[in-house]
C-alpha cells in the first residue's frame, strides 16, 4: 500500500493486477422492521430495525449512524450508544460483520396532531470512509519494431493491456484516446480518467487534494517545463514522485453530475524506445481516492389518534 503524505492521499496501492466486483462495502438491507406493527396509536413507543454490512472480505470499517428527522414524534435514541446526543452513533464492523441498528421513538399526543391522522418521516444517514483505486495497462511500441513488422508483413501482437477496478462505490475508470492498444515512440498520449458513483448512497464532490493520479515518468519527462504543469489540466498539479512515476492531485474541488465527475484529459508523451533500443515496452497508470461516502434511509410511521 501506497500512502503519499505529500498528497494527501493514503489507502491507494498502484499494484493490482484484477478487477474487485465489491461495490456497496457497506450495504444496508431494504427490509426495515417496525415494532409494534402500524398503524400506531398515539403516545405509543415504536423500534424501527434495520441491518448493515460490511462487505469487504480484509478491512474494517468504522461507520457513523445519525438519525436527522423525525417529524412529530420524539427525538429518537439509537439503542446502544454511548454519544452523549443519542440520536449517532459509530462502531466498527470487522469482514463480513452484519449489525442490527435500531432506532426507538414515540408517536406525540393527539392534542399535538389535532386529533388527526399523522405521519412520522423518520431518516437516517450512514457515513463511512473509504478509498478507492484503479489501475490500467498501455504499450508503446517502437518506430524501428513497427517498421519491421509492417516490412514483414507481420501482425502487431502486443501484450494484452490490464485493468483493474478496485472495490467501493466510487470507481475510476482510464480510457486511451485511440483505436490501437498502443502509442509509437515520440507520439502523442490522450488519456481520460473519471470517477463514476456506482454505490447504494450518494457522494457529490471530491475535496481538493484527495485524488490522486499516478503517471510513468517517462511520459511525463518527455515533456517541456512548461506542459507538465498542465499535462492534466488546471484542475491537477503535479506533487512530486519517484523513480518511476510522477504523482498529481486535484488542487480543485471536483463535483460529481448525474453521479459522475466530468472526463479529465491527461496530454502526454510517449517516451523515445528506439534510442534506448526497446523494441516495446508496457506501462501503467493508476489513480487513488480517498472520500466520505453517505447512505440515507427512510421510514414513515402511520399515526392514528
Amino acid at each position: 500500500m501506497i500512502v503519499l503524505l505529500a498528497a494527501g492521499c493514503t489507502g491507494f496501492d498502484g499494484n493490482q493486477n484484477a478487477s474487485v466486483d465489491i461495490t456497496n462495502i457497506i450495504s444496508t438491507e431494504s427490509q426495515i422492521t417496525l415494532i409494534p406493527n402500524p398503524p400506531l396509536q398515539t403516545e405509543t413507543d415504536f423500534t424501527l430495525t434495520f441491518q448493515i454490512k460490511n462487505n469487504a472480505k480484509d478491512k474494517n470499517i468504522k461507520v457513523e449512524t445519525s438519525v436527522f428527522d423525525w417529524g412529530v414524534c420524539d427525538k429518537p435514541e439509537i439503542v446502544g450508544t454511548t454519544k452523549t446526543d443519542k440520536t449517532k452513533n459509530e462502531f466498527t464492523l470487522v469482514p463480513l460483520q452484519t449489525e442490527f441498528i435500531e432506532i426507538s421513538s414515540k408517536t406525540p399526543s393527539r392534542e399535538k396532531i389535532g386529533n388527526l391522522k399523522a405521519q412520522c418521516p423518520v431518516q437516517w444517514r450512514i457515513t463511512y470512509d473509504f478509498s478507492s483505486s484503479s489501475r490500467a495497462g498501455f504499450n508503446i511500441l517502437s518506430k524501428d519494431k513497427l517498421t519491421q513488422l509492417q516490412r514483414a508483413g507481420k501482425p502487431i501482437e502486443l501484450p494484452a493491456a490490464q485493468k483493474s477496478v478496485g472495490a467501493g462505490p466510487i470507481k475510476i475508470n482510464f480510457d486511451f484516446k485511440t483505436d490501437k492498444n498502443y502509442a509509437t515512440s515520440n507520439s502523442p498520449i490522450q488519456m481520460t480518467f473519471s470517477a463514476r458513483d456506482e454505490g447504494q448512497g450518494t457522494f457529490s464532490k471530491i475535496e481538493a487534494g484527495k485524488f490522486l493520479l499516478k503517471l510513468p515518468k517517462e511520459w511525463v519527462d518527455s515533456l517541456g517545463a512548461s506542459e507538465k504543469n498542465t499535462a492534466c489540466t488546471d484542475t491537477f498539479e503535479p506533487k512530486g514522485g519517484d523513480s518511476a512515476s510522477e504523482f498529481y492531485v486535484n488542487k480543485k474541488e471536483i463535483p460529481l453530475i448525474q453521479r459522475s465527475t466530468p472526463e479529465i484529459v491527461c496530454n502526454l508523451k510517449a517516451p523515445d524506445l528506439d534510442v534506448a533500443k526497446i523494441p516495446n515496452k508496457q506501462y501503467s497508470v493508476s489513480a487513488g481516492l480517498d472520500y466520505t461516502y453517505s447512505i440515507d434511509g427512510s421510514y414513515s410511521v402511520d399515526i392514528n389518534p
